[in-house]
């Protein structure tokens, strides 16, 4: 916390194993609240800047972890350096030197992380439905029943979303009734749900959904 207090600068690595992580948006929080004088600078290792869409590290400009956005990050941070600045021309001497040796040690890292290539797949496929909250609690719900259905039932007050006895959309008012109708929706519009064996009202969660809840 002292150190956050006397910081102006954050250098924020983005990783598949901590770009959901509650304490890197905090850090950053702090810095950026500083107004003018808070920096906030994301590089990704590992992940796309889909990763961070829609978290509170979107405002802000990402890096690559390649060597011509690298470079730009780094004379970026040496023009805010009010002391001890280095001539640029030494700084890239230096980057262009040491770059072959850091580019090998982030390939070989990432080679070697499994971790890394299921979120990267991960990360795709996620941005390729972008489902709200809502969509993605149904469809956990669903995937992690004992049987993978949701039974919808139809009544008087609308309808109810049904899943291991538990009713979603429970509540009559119209507001909740349009939020989970609408995450119904959602699932079935993506084909992450489907008619069960001709029901009408009993639907199963699909191949495509299954995988989408694995990336939840």
């Amino acid at each position: 916390m002292n150190q956050l207090g006397k910081s102006t600068t954050c250098l924020i690595v983005v990783t598949p194993e901590n770009h959901k992580a509650p304490w890197v948006y905090y850090e950053a929080g702090v810095i950026a609240a500083k107004q003018h004088e808070g920096s906030i600078c994301a590089v990704l290792f590992g992940v796309t800047t889909s990763a961070i869409d829609k978290t509170p590290l979107s405002p802000f400009q990402a890096t690559e972890a390649d060597k011509d956005d690298l470079w730009r990050l780094l004379k970026d941070l040496n023009g805010g350096v009010t002391e001890k600045k280095l001539v640029e021309a030494s700084l890239r001497a230096t980057y262009d030197t040491h770059w072959p040796e850091l580019k090998a040690h982030i390939d070989d890292v990432l080679s070697h992380s499994a971790v890394a290539t299921k979120s990267a797949e991960t990360i795709d496929l996620l941005s390729q439905y972008q489902l709200s909250e809502d969509a993605k609690q149904l469809l956990s719900a669903a995937a992690g029943s004992s049987d993978g259905l949701i039974i919808v039932h139809n009544h008087d007050g609308g309808r109810d979303f049904q899943i291991d006895r538990t009713d979603f959309a429970d509540d009559a008012s119209p507001r909740a009734q349009a939020r989970w109708q609408s995450a119904f929706d959602e699932l079935l519009d993506n084909g992450l749900i489907g008619i069960f064996r001709r029901a009408t009202d009993v639907f199963v969660v699909t191949h495509a959904g299954f995988a989408v809840y694995d990336s939840l």
